[in-house]
């Protein structure tokens, strides 16, 4: 369980992020069902554009991109701590640092 909560608290603060909040507060909590994707939209007025994500019976999450419309998953590039770490990334896994337990 306390792996869960661990992981759990590692996409909370990704998610702060992705929702303008850059104080570590959480604009709104919701809860992943797991083996389920859901669909996180962006608050853009501009653009269609948002996160899919599942919460995955081992603890991890899946995430992937997508814009224009939901079942349009795009490649991104990705950044870890603030350094690339990848391009035309299609989709990512968060998995659970046994060390941070």
């Amino acid at each position: 369980m306390k792996k869960i909560e661990h992981a759990i608290n590692k996409l909370k603060k990704a998610l702060s992020k992705i929702s303008g909040e850059r104080d570590g507060s959480v604009a709104e909590e919701y809860s992943l069902p797991e083996g389920k994707w859901v669909s996180l939209k962006a608050d853009d007025s501009e653009n269609e554009k948002g996160l899919l994500c599942s919460y995955n019976k081992d603890g991890s999450y899946d995430i992937k991109y997508w814009y224009g419309d939901v079942e349009n998953v795009v490649n991104f590039n990705l950044e870890s701590d603030g350094n690339p770490a990848g391009e035309d990334v299609r989709a990512i896994s968060i998995l659970i640092n046994e060390d941070e337990e």
